[in-house]
């Protein structure tokens, strides 16, 4: 029998669902898995498997397979396994594929579509929403393409995990698509799958204009928002304590102003935060002053470095320089109007430098980093 004749009587096999054959085809006639059974379409048997319907056959040759073998794609869409299976809807067959290779969730069709985006252009509810629990966070950053954009816009067009798009348009601080949500969802009923609302997640990602948004929220609301906290116990002011994604802290020239950034947020959620958030600790047994201070060790020391290195070099004309940003950093975006407005647009709190630095010579005993602030300080 030539091997054409023996590809023609794997298909038969199948679509039969003779699944002995097909494993006896692979295991006693030593067949390579990734074997393209269809030459026109780049078909493997896993590929034909699962567009035949013959699910347990494709959960066979899953099994079988290797994780480059799982890679393979048809010609025509470029599907790898996962994105054929996000495009059919059979979930159980991604969960499959995906503890064997979750270097797949983000790796695109031939349309640049990653597997959750496939599954919500094609109106998969089970599968989106699965796709989209493990599919790693940071592929929907803008700077790693158009994922974020292309699922929000999927699952708006689609009517489906309205929830999706939300959080999706908050991470990316698309300001105007939030609102419209938000007339849609009660504000407090927002878990994300690490419990965490729509405007915690605006602090994570330091999205301010979102984070505005929550001054136009009724104070019943708010106050249940500002009292939320996530699956692992942390509150808002836990949140504003974490580092910003390092694609946010980039926008910003150097780690000295990346820090007194990273501080404006924490000062401005601590401001309007019920008092129990400041005393509380998460799962870690931290409080927020603790999780802030853990993990900005590395950006604290990367801004004291940076700060003498400055100075060292350009001597008073470094000075100078500093000073000017510093002063510009505490600006309102718009121009030096002078109108005590701070970075978030709100009028409650002056962000100058010399008050700046007072207001942290308040809490400078709670967290180990007094040299930063000796830097920080510009009262005169």
């Amino acid at each position: 029998m030539t091997e054409d004749s023996r590809l023609v009587e794997l298909g038969k096999s199948i679509r039969k669902g003779d699944r002995n054959a097909v494993k006896q085809f692979f295991v006693n006639d030593n067949y390579p898995l990734d074997t393209i059974i269809l030459p026109d379409d780049g078909c493997t048997a896993l590929h034909f498997a699962i567009l035949a319907g013959k699910y347990e056959i494709a959960e066979d040759l899953i099994k079988m397979m290797s994780e480059t073998d799982l890679e393979k794609r048809t010609t025509s869409i470029r599907h790898t396994s996962l994105t054929l299976v996000a495009y059919i809807g059979t979930t159980h067959l991604a969960r499959c594929i995906v503890q064997k290779n979750s270097e797949l969730l983000t790796i695109a069709d031939n349309n640049v579509c990653i597997p959750v985006t496939v599954a919500c252009n094609r109106g998969r509810k089970e599968m989106t929403r699965y796709l989209y629990s493990v599919t790693p966070p940071e592929v929907f950053l803008p700077q790693n393409g158009n994922h974020g954009i292309d699922l929000m816009m999927g699952c708006m067009q689609n009517k489906i995990l309205v929830l999706v798009a939300m959080f999706e348009a908050t991470k990316q601080g698309i300001v105007e698509f939030v609102p419209e949500l938000l007339k849609v969802i009660p504000p407090i009923i927002f878990p994300h799958n690490d419990g965490r609302n729509v405007f915690m997640i605006a602090i994570q990602y330091r999205q301010e204009n979102i984070f505005n948004l929550l001054y136009g929220i009724h104070e019943e609301s708010r106050l249940g928002i500002l009292n939320d906290i996530d699956s692992n116990g942390n509150n808002v002011l836990h949140v504003a304590g974490e580092i910003a994604p390092p694609s946010q802290l980039a926008r910003i020239f150097s780690p000295a102003l990346q820090m007194q950034r990273e501080l404006q947020w924490f000062k401005e959620v601590e401001r309007i935060v019920p008092e129990w958030c400041k005393e509380s600790k998460n799962g870690e047994d931290e409080t927020a002053y603790e999780v802030f201070s853990n993990s900005h060790k590395e950006l604290v020391k990367e801004g004291e470095k940076w700060m003498r290195d400055t100075a060292s070099s350009f001597s008073v004309v470094g000075t100078l320089i500093i000073t000017i940003m510093f002063a510009a950093a505490f600006t309102l975006p718009g121009g030096n109007a002078q109108d005590g407005l701070d970075v978030f647009g709100n009028p409650n709190i002056a962000l100058r430098p010399g008050r700046f630095s007072r207001v942290l010579a308040q809490e400078v005993d709670h967290w180990p980093f007094h040299s930063f602030y000796f830097y920080c300080s510009n009262d005169g």
